[in-house]
């Protein structure tokens, strides 16, 4: 019996595109709304979150999409033009994570803060995941890295279940270490699980 290939992030790929439709006023108010326990004063939140399933819409899952919207918020423009954006350059089979692009970033200066900040992304819970991703994204927009924020989305939901969380930090790993090549590592994409 061989496996089949999993979804891709088309429901993530769709949050994303809806980020990137909002205006400069919308997109500060998600910047703000960064310091707010789960976004509960961002009065677009409805429009925003009905492009994702339901699985994003309670408990943990809610809190990595509006967390990954502030996050997007906080480096994208509405002046980026939607389809040159990386993710919609990104073929569902092959999708970067985030320890790829932080790799890149540890490749290009050499430095050990780089690393030192990676490893403790890595061994963060989802309470002290918003800080620590926060100053990896703003690492990354510093040398005009953008993450493939789908990806970031599915991953970040799936945080807050050990085994899940462990399979992430794996694949991060792999990915940050793994020599440098022209093309981004071949990760298949998981969709997020239903929230137990």
């Amino acid at each position: 019996m061989t496996a089949q290939p999993k979804p891709p992030l088309e429901a993530e790929d769709a949050f994303i595109r809806a980020l990137a439709s909002l205006g400069r006023g919308e997109l500060a108010e998600l910047r703000r709304s960064l310091s707010a326990r789960s976004g509960a004063s961002y009065r677009l939140e409805r429009p925003i979150f009905e492009h994702l399933p339901a699985r994003y819409h309670g408990g943990w899952g809610h809190d990595a999409a509006f967390l990954v919207a502030g996050l997007y918020a906080l480096v994208e423009r509405p002046t980026d033009r939607p389809d040159t954006a990386d993710t919609a350059k990104a073929s569902p089979s092959v999708r970067r994570n985030l320890g790829h692009d932080l790799g890149r970033l540890y490749r290009l200066h050499e430095r050990p803060s780089t690393e030192k900040r990676f490893l403790a992304l890595l061994d963060t819970d989802e309470t002290q995941l918003p800080y620590h991703l926060r100053y990896a994204v703003t690492l990354l927009n510093a040398e005009d890295i953008r993450p493939d924020w789908a990806r970031l989305l599915a991953d970040i939901a799936a945080w807050h279940r050990p085994e899940r969380r462990d399979e992430i930090r794996q694949r991060w790993a792999q990915a940050f270490y793994r020599p440098q090549t022209d093309a981004p590592p071949t990760e298949s994409p998981a969709p997020l699980e239903e929230n137990a």
